[in-house]
């Protein structure tokens, strides 16, 4: 019990960090107008995130858990890895696409957010929906240390990001380093830690970073 809780307790904290820090930082920074603009674009996209996970767990956590260890499920992950990269393509590209009018129609002008705001958010949330490639299966197999990449990114992404915006206050860029974080959390866990779950394998690989690929391109090339 405690092999498997213990990484766990750090998760608790960063999850708690995250949800409520990088409000906490924004706000105290650069304001409640900014701060307000900040949670709406945050919550057009962390909304979908979340039920896109919930419904996924439902589905593939009693399959991981039935199939035996990490390599034994080694097709089960790809297939799950390949679902779950192409949601996240699917609501990067519809949060790049369409979240700045959604928030003007459904908030007001006084809240839309710069095409470059919400292009870091649709980074930013695809980042967190993708770490599942990793926590579902580890969580499946007791492998919860690779859990301790996801909230190492977390806590630093949201300190990362309250230097940048005390240097600069630029509420882009304060996206920007959380999401680096997130991804160099990600890679980590991948590269580093996942050769026991298979996550190394070519086809969870490529539809895990292809999506954060897609989305980065896209905003280079527009901005």
């Amino acid at each position: 019990a405690l092999c498997y809780g213990a990484p766990l307790m750090p998760n608790g904290i960063a999850q708690g960090m995250k949800n409520v820090g990088d409000r906490l930082i924004v706000g105290a920074l650069l304001g409640p107008a900014t701060l307000g603009l900040y949670s709406v674009t945050a919550m057009i996209g962390i909304m979908p995130r979340g039920i896109i996970l919930r419904y996924l767990s439902t589905v593939f956590m009693p399959r991981f858990v039935n199939t035996g260890t990490g390599l034994q499920a080694a097709p089960l992950t790809a297939a799950f890895a390949i679902l779950l990269g192409a949601l996240s393509t699917l609501l990067g590209l519809g949060l790049w696409s369409l979240g700045k009018p959604v928030v003007g129609l459904m908030f007001g002008a006084a809240y839309e957010p710069s095409q470059s705001l919400i292009g870091a958010v649709a980074i930013m949330v695809v980042l967190k929906l993708l770490f599942a490639t990793v926590s579902l299966p580890a969580i499946a197999f007791g492998a919860t240390s690779l859990i301790l990449y996801g909230s190492a990114g977390s806590i630093t992404g949201i300190t990362l990001g309250a230097v940048c915006l005390w240097l600069r206050p630029d509420l882009v860029l304060f996206v920007y380093a959380v999401a680096f974080c997130d991804a160099a959390a990600l890679i980590a866990a991948l590269m580093v830690g996942g050769g026991g779950l298979g996550l190394r394998a070519r086809p969870v690989l490529i539809a895990t970073l292809g999506p954060i690929a897609i989305l980065f391109g896209l905003v280079l090339f527009t901005s």
